[in-house]
């Protein structure tokens, strides 16, 4: 999933629409659009904050059961990437 679906996503789930949230950064929806195909993080963060939401929940989905074996998917290129933690 690129960002742009996933900024996609994240519009649908909070039960918004594209034109409502490009009415709130104050932008007409086909602005939006292309804004928000290959978007700087500054747009990002303008999305998130006319969602209402923190860029972290922007980028990251935290609406599933997390795994417990560390490998969280990359929400650019959709791989896995595992996490381990040792102690030193």
């Amino acid at each position: 999933m690129d960002i742009k679906e996933r900024i996609e996503q994240v519009i649908d789930q909070r039960g918004l629409t594209k034109k409502e949230v490009a009415e709130r950064m104050g932008k007409v929806k086909q602005a939006f659009n292309s804004l928000v195909t290959d978007p700087k993080w500054s747009v990002i963060e303008e999305v998130a904050k006319a969602i209402g939401i923190s860029t972290d929940e922007m980028l990251f989905s935290h609406d599933y059961d997390k795994p417990t074996d560390g490998t969280f998917i990359c929400p650019h290129c959709g791989k896995g990437v595992r996490i381990s933690i040792e102690k030193a």
